[in-house]
């Protein structure tokens, strides 16, 4: 994981005291572990076109329909500066969750009148 690693890297550090390399390897890492929130929001499986839609609006891409959620890459995210928008991301995803929560209350009431 990203924390196993930060502290890896953390360590490292101290113990390696004044080495380029380390001190490279944990800022690397700690960028990285500043972007896990936005980045463990992104990967929420709540998230429909919809809201990849909202998404590809904010960073000014084109958007093809449902197909565009299809081609989605972090890094192609990222190179478009997704982790500016972090905030932007949180609302998108918890507006996500809650979509996918009563979209399933609907089915299971739905199914009770089937039943």
């Amino acid at each position: 994981t990203v924390l196993a690693a930060y502290r890896t890297a953390y360590n490292l550090n101290k113990t390696l005291e004044g080495d380029e390399v380390a001190k490279a390897a944990k800022t690397m890492i700690e960028a990285w572990r500043e972007n896990m929130p936005a980045i463990m929001d992104l990967g929420n499986q709540a998230m429909r076109p919809r809201h990849w839609e909202k998404l590809f609006k904010k960073l000014n891409l084109p958007w093809k329909g449902p197909n565009s959620a299809a081609n989605i890459s972090l890094s192609m995210l990222e190179a478009n500066g997704i982790f500016d928008h972090k905030e932007f991301i949180s609302e998108v995803s918890a507006t996500a969750s809650g979509e996918f929560q009563l979209e399933q209350s609907l089915n299971a009431v739905i199914k009770a009148w089937e039943d």
